[in-house]
């Protein structure tokens, strides 16, 4: 049981390493243009 849960945890964590990772990758490819509500629709 408390296998699952750590496994889960560890889940979660990866999903917001990445999405910090693709929020900041496209922070980054807005730099030096104005954001467009387009760019922001996922």
């Amino acid at each position: 049981m408390i296998g699952t849960i750590r496994m889960a945890s560890a889940r979660i964590d990866e999903s917001m390493e990445w999405s910090v990772l693709w929020m900041s990758q496209i922070l980054f490819a807005n730099i030096g243009r104005p954001l467009r509500p387009s760019d922001v629709t996922i």
